[in-house]
């Protein structure tokens, strides 16, 4: 598979949502049946690393990790997925951390009002959402876990919380900046990668 990159400072980040279904040592990675509990506990943590593949609705996105698959590293040789400090250092770059937000989202795909986007998207960051299920949504009729797709976007970090949390970022159709927040490792959620420094 070919990415788009772009270099903001001294990092070069792909601008779009990884696609890959296998580890960067070539495993394959499990992709789960729908529907897929990820909010119960504690069977859905205690399953392995898997991803969940985007429905017609949000195959622009690519594919959902579970932060056990994000932990095992699915980006390319010579890519990872960025920690924390990483975006930290990137939403430096873009002016800080009440701005960044509006210069990182994709110009189109979003619900308005899509606060702060202009005419320039340095990472062309589509409103994701998150695939998230549990048994109560089953019992109402959901038949999958796709959340609010137009409305916000997450992406994984590569910093661990506790043992039922990691860190991704936040973007929202309302906001102009991101927020860091932890989330449950048994969502899906998107990953974009950037190039390691040793391969620069």
């Amino acid at each position: 598979k070919t990415y788009r990159t772009v270099k903001i400072g001294d990092q070069i980040w792909m601008t779009e949502n990884l696609r890959s279904l296998h580890f960067q040592d070539g495993t394959p990675i499990e992709v789960a049946d729908t529907p897929y509990v990820t909010t119960a506990y504690p069977e859905s943590y205690e399953k392995g690393p898997v991803c969940f593949m985007p429905d017609s609705q949000h195959d622009r996105c690519g594919v959902y990790y579970n932060w056990k698959a994000v932990d095992k590293n699915p980006c390319p040789a010579g890519w990872r997925v960025p920690s924390r400090k990483d975006w930290q250092i990137l939403v430096n770059n873009l002016g800080g951390i009440d701005k960044a937000g509006a210069l990182m989202k994709s110009i189109d795909g979003w619900k308005e009002p899509n606060n702060g986007v202009g005419e320039m998207s340095y990472m062309n960051v589509l409103p994701s959402a998150q695939y998230i299920l549990s048994q109560d949504m089953i019992d109402k009729g959901k038949t999958n876990g796709f959340d609010e797709y137009g409305y916000y976007a997450m992406l994984w970090t590569s910093d661990e919380g506790n043992a039922w949390t990691a860190t991704g970022i936040y973007l929202s159709n309302l906001m102009y900046g991101i927020v860091f927040q932890d989330n449950a490792k048994t969502s899906g959620i998107c990953v974009r990668c950037m190039m390691d420094a040793l391969s620069q």
